[in-house]
């Protein structure tokens, strides 16, 4: 039976993200099985897993307990943050056995009548083909000639919280579930607007609805971070994901486990994912959700080894939040000839609590030549009405007459000043590991004018011009490899302070503190301004920065670490 229109070439081997047919034509394999085979055709790591296992056991499916299963279930459910995994065959078996949960915790614990549960989903999401996923589908080509479709489906727009909340408030007393994927893939790659999860969340949390992520193509880092649902840091109470081998989960939380010792991933998945790992782990009986071939000993164990090509720290990977990505040197080493580098990490490596500002900005050579770094207590965002008053504000130069620019006593007192010298150093730390993982690359691309590395969240930004490149290759590097970063020299550092800074666009900065920073065997100009530059942050901040440095100057020392 023809079910696709494939691509015309012939896979008949592979290694990493390389193909070759049978006449030996050699393609990249951008598609990687819809992001099944992130870590690469042949990985020997999966390889050796399943060679071990197949000599020792084929299956014992779930009529009997076996030494594996409980190993690969640990694994993803530490992994993912979760303590519960039912694992299924194939993706749609998921994502059935989900509704399935849902509709039968709406009946039992939400006290739906009978038969009335109903399941919400999004217009565009692809979650399979069996007949109750292709019943929520809104794609004609898909239900064509299958009918009758199953009941209970209500479709919502995708990235529309208006559209969901009005259908919450007209049928959420029989709304058993809400299954979206955070990412459409068959669509299009679609991504919701910024704050749509955390909606979704708050309105699954208010009307008793359970929130079920598709993550089958998203999840496992395919984004950059573990789970898609991460980017909000929103917590689904159910999530279907894709373990690589023959094996897709539902993952959930167990109502035997200890609230009290639940690592959860995230501060936002408010009161219903306590309430849901209380019910749900007691909806579903034995012999309700089976499968012939479920259990399998050799899928767990593959598996297994294929979440730890996920989370491993081996030689060319980089560790970055609990996700591992192939190292930038890995990426290049095709290249041979790069002028002009940037590199982008998922996130920033300093956790920090919310509503706190900590940005870095460093230059290094062979060591570190100058960092700037800007940070507040917190951050009040601008209010519309009131930004043309600000502008007027913070165009006086002089400050305030009750403000002089000296760093009050309560800084000392209340540990501001304990407060920023962490914030240093941590930026610090973090500059130079990353500037020791880029010796490699400057290393091995001598046409490199100029590299910048810097992280999503605009966290951090470490640069390296033409002169510092070659700086760094042809003097050697002063670096701790226990620590895996390049040493920090004996630094001079002068520190502004404001209790409250007011921004041209009407934000308002509280405890706002500038480090500027400079090895002290460096040439000590007279000049504030010669140790910052303005445009070392994007605005607002390149106004914050404008504006520290008219204050009160304190210089500061530091030894090398």
């Amino acid at each position: 039976m023809f079910i696709y229109h494939p691509v015309p070439v012939v896979f008949s081997r592979g290694n990493g993200s390389t193909i070759w047919d049978p006449e030996g034509k050699k393609y990249i394999d951008f598609l990687a099985a819809y992001s099944a085979v992130n870590q690469g055709h042949c990985h020997p790591k999966i390889i050796k897993a399943l060679q071990e296992q197949v000599e020792k056991l084929t299956l014992s499916s779930r009529a009997f307990y076996n030494d594996k299963f409980p190993v690969f279930a640990e694994r993803l459910t530490n992994m993912l943050g979760y303590e519960m995994v039912l694992p299924m065959n194939t993706g749609a078996e998921g994502v059935e056995t989900a509704l399935k949960v849902a509709r039968k915790w709406g009946h039992e614990k939400k006290n739906i009548p009978k038969d009335e549960a109903i399941i919400v989903s999004c217009c565009g999401c692809f979650h399979g083909r069996t007949l109750a996923v292709i019943s929520m589908s809104c794609d004609n080509d898909a239900t064509r000639g299958f009918g009758p479709l199953l009941p209970g489906n209500l479709k919502v727009d995708f990235g529309d919280a208006d559209s969901l909340e009005k259908i919450f408030k007209e049928k959420g007393d029989k709304i058993a579930g809400f299954l979206f994927e955070p990412i459409q893939g068959e669509a299009g790659v679609v991504i919701p607007p910024e704050g749509y999860l955390k909606a979704v969340r708050e309105l699954c949390t208010k009307h008793n609805v359970l929130m079920i992520a598709d993550e089958v193509q998203s999840g496992l880092a395919r984004s950059g971070k573990m789970l898609a649902c991460d980017w909000e840091e929103i917590r689904p109470d159910m999530v279907v994901e894709n373990v690589l081998i023959r094996v897709d989960c539902v993952i959930s939380d167990d109502d035997n486990s200890s609230l009290s010792s639940i690592k959860s991933r995230s501060s936002a998945s408010g009161p219903f994912s306590s309430i849901f790992r209380l019910v749900v782990g007691g909806i579903v009986k034995p012999l309700q959700a089976l499968g012939q071939f479920l259990g399998a000993r050799r899928s767990c164990g593959s598996s297994s080894s294929s979440s730890l090509s996920i989370s491993g720290d081996e030689g060319g990977e980089i560790e970055q939040g609990g996700v591992t990505h192939h190292s930038p040197t890995q990426v290049l080493k095709n290249f041979e000839e790069i002028r002009y580098l940037r590199i982008e990490l998922p996130s920033g490596e300093l956790g920090i609590d919310e509503g706190v500002l900590l940005k870095w900005r460093a230059e290094f050579g062979s060591t570190l030549d100058h960092c700037v770094i800007l940070g507040a207590s917190s951050v009040i965002q601008p209010n519309p009405m009131r930004v043309s008053q600000a502008i007027v504000t913070t165009t006086v130069e002089s400050p305030a007459s009750d403000d002089n620019g000296s760093i009050p006593e309560s800084f000392y007192t209340n540990g501001g000043l304990k407060l920023r010298v962490v914030w240093t150093i941590s930026s610090l730390i973090a500059a130079s590991a990353r500037h020791y993982l880029l010796q490699p690359i400057i290393a091995e691309h001598k046409t490199l004018r100029s590299l910048v590395l810097s992280d999503s969240d605009g966290q951090g930004v470490l640069c390296m011009n033409r002169d510092q490149l070659e700086e760094l290759r042809v003097k050697p590097l002063s670096a701790s490899s226990a620590s895996k970063r390049t040493l920090v020299p004996a630094l001079n550092m002068r520190l502004w302070y404001a209790p409250t800074l007011e921004l041209p666009d009407g934000t308002v900065l509280k405890g706002a503190t500038l480090v500027a920073i400079r090895p002290s065997e460096s040439k000590k100009e007279a000049s504030d301004v010669s140790w910052v530059s303005s445009a070392a942050f994007e605005e607002p901040y390149e106004a914050a920065v404008k504006m520290l440095v008219k204050r009160k100057t304190y210089c500061l020392e530091m030894n090398s670490f």
